[in-house]
């Protein structure tokens, strides 16, 4: 189990971070037609290749990952949960006028790739767990 989740994280970061260009990491959020597609092309890229790398297929756990990916990408849940919790959120960080905007603008794209990868993290680990 321990294993496979190595490999998954090792998979997400493949997909998530190198094999994913900006035009896509921005787009995928959009509330179009536009921005669907291109989080379900996002989603599928990232699915196969967790399941490629770990290398053990269930379609239920295809499934879980490919939707909560999508739903976590498109919805951009990691902005959601810091509107929650009152965190750092862009649309603060860029209406910013103190000195310091820039730092806050990069402390929260850390910040919110942090929380993101956390989900999709938990996620991964309960679906190894729960089919595997």
């Amino acid at each position: 189990m321990i294993q496979l989740f190595i490999y998954g994280i090792f998979g997400h970061i493949l997909a998530d971070f190198f094999l994913q260009p900006k035009k896509m990491a921005i787009g995928k959020s959009a509330k179009n037609l536009k921005g669907f597609l291109i989080c379900v092309l996002h989603s599928l890229i990232y699915t196969v290749l967790i399941f490629v790398v770990i290398w053990k297929f269930n379609i239920l756990a295809i499934i879980i990952i490919f939707v909560s990916h999508f739903i976590i990408d498109h919805w951009s849940v990691g902005n959601i949960w810091a509107k929650i919790i009152k965190g750092r959120t862009f649309e603060s960080a860029r209406a910013s006028q103190e000195p310091n905007r820039e730092f806050d603008i990069a402390f929260t794209s850390v910040v919110y790739t942090i929380v993101d990868t956390t989900f999709h993290f938990i996620i991964l680990w309960f679906v190894l767990k729960l089919i595997y």
